[in-house]
């Protein structure tokens, strides 16, 4: 079976010649039709700006069917002679359009057609990220394309050019649009920052006691200097330093923001007051289980004083207590005002305690007489142990860990609840000394009645 490829469409007329072997000849003609679709294309238009949308058109015959070749590594297909692409990067773009019958065969339409996309227009701005002090201006400096708009107006010299004057009262937006000569645009933001006037604040005008502090409080502003009068503060370049005046003063401070656009002012009062006059007195050496008087003292001004401790006082709240201690103590004398200011001042009461300071009776009258009616040892604070034996011997009195000026507890000469007879008694007797160590005594008192 003979086969030809047709290489254009169109009707051709085919002869078959038929020679038989005796000599006998035929031909048969017949008609062979070649179709195929043929057509042109078109875009509009062909050069845009990125992001504009391109027409593609057709112009076929004998087409049913279209394939598009956008140039940009994208296909398309539609069943009518136009279709539309949008080109999202900038360059050349060879468009091609391949065309199909109802019959199913498939031509290239010619010719194919380039479409140019350019970028959109690149902006610069300076400054990057402008600041201003309220009332103030700064220039704007835009490239990049032929024509400008800022949006919105309001705080520019005018709103048309690529290097206005920013005057706003506010930080705000602007938002820039360039367009080039070819009509592409682009878009680009920028924020003007106005940095507004503070108030600065200042805790109110107060007093302290002589000595005493007070933390001063400044807020409203960014940075912070205390000026002027100084003395007493522990920082005077932050806003809350520890003021500790000798005298009444007058503290300024100056606050101001990051951009040192404006500053403003602010004082505050400190009255310091006197502390009350107090003396405690001399400190005192006594024997141990021996009295002290305190001799204290206060300025006119104060309404209130007392003691610490109270511990061995015969009272805690008056100038001049008597103090009996056990133990070597550190007194200290605290006094008020009439401003509430408090002072204080201390003595120390040392205790002498040694075996030569003790005093012990040889004789007592317990006679209830108010006159010597017990054993009672002096020169001692506490009594460790004390054992008391008749002339027999018997037990007569025992008592151990006492104050050996509590009369209580003291031998008041009686035996069994019985008063004890006359006579010589036997005592032993030890001691102990409030910072320590203990010594003992032995020996005979007598009991008369």
């Amino acid at each position: 079976y003979p086969s030809h490829v047709y290489e254009k469409p169109g009707k051709y007329t085919v002869t078959l010649h038929v020679y038989a072997p005796n000599g006998l000849y035929d031909e048969y003609i017949d008609s062979v039709f070649i179709k195929s679709p043929a057509g042109s294309m078109t875009v509009s238009p062909p050069e845009a700006c990125i992001g504009s949308t391109i027409s593609l058109t057709a112009k076929a015959e004998n087409t049913s069917h279209y394939i598009w070749d956008f140039g940009d590594g994208n296909i398309g297909q539609s069943a009518t002679a136009s279709t539309t692409h949008q080109y999202l990067l900038p360059g050349s773009f060879q468009t091609g359009l391949i065309l199909q019958n109802e019959d199913g065969c498939y031509a290239q339409a010619d010719p194919g057609t380039i479409v140019q996309v350019r970028p959109n227009p690149v902006i610069s701005l300076s400054p990057d990220n402008p600041m201003i002090c309220l009332g103030s201006s700064i220039q704007i400096h835009a490239s990049g394309g032929s024509s400008f708009l800022w949006t919105p107006a309001t705080g520019l010299s005018s709103n048309n050019i690529p290097d206005p004057v920013a005057a706003p009262s506010v930080t705000g937006n602007y938002s820039l649009e360039v367009t080039d000569d070819f009509g592409c645009r682009s878009n680009r933001s920028l924020t003007i920052e106005v940095v507004q006037p503070l108030h600065l604040k200042l805790n109110d005008d107060t007093a302290v006691c002589a000595g005493s502090a007070v933390q001063l409080n400044a807020i409203g502003e960014e940075i912070y200097q205390w000026i002027e009068t100084t003395e007493g503060l522990n920082n005077t370049g932050i806003p809350n330093p520890v003021a500790r005046p000798q005298t009444t003063s007058v503290y300024t401070v100056t606050g101001s923001d990051q951009q040192h656009c404006f500053s403003d002012t602010a004082s505050i009062h400190i009255r310091v007051m006197p502390l009350p006059a107090v003396e405690a007195g001399a400190d005192a050496e006594i024997w141990s289980g021996e009295s002290v008087q305190f001799n204290g003292s206060v300025g006119s001004d104060a309404t209130q004083w007392n003691w610490q401790p109270e511990k061995y006082l015969s009272c805690s709240n008056c100038l001049s207590p008597l103090c009996t201690p056990l133990a070597e103590t550190k007194y200290t004398l605290t006094a008020k005002n009439r401003d509430g200011c408090v002072a204080s001042d201390s003595l120390f009461v040392k205790i002498d305690c040694a075996a030569s300071h003790v005093a012990i009776p040889n004789i007592f009258t317990p006679n209830r007489d108010g006159v010597n009616d017990v054993f009672m040892i002096k020169g001692i604070s506490v009594i460790k142990h004390m054992v008391i034996f008749g002339r027999w011997g018997e037990k007569v009195f025992e008592r151990s860990n006492f104050i050996a000026r509590d009369r209580a507890s003291c031998w008041d000469g009686t035996f069994r609840g019985m008063d004890a007879p006359a006579g010589s008694y036997v005592y032993f007797i030890e001691m102990e000394c409030p910072a320590g160590g203990t010594f003992t005594r032995k020996g005979s008192v007598a009991l008369i009645r």
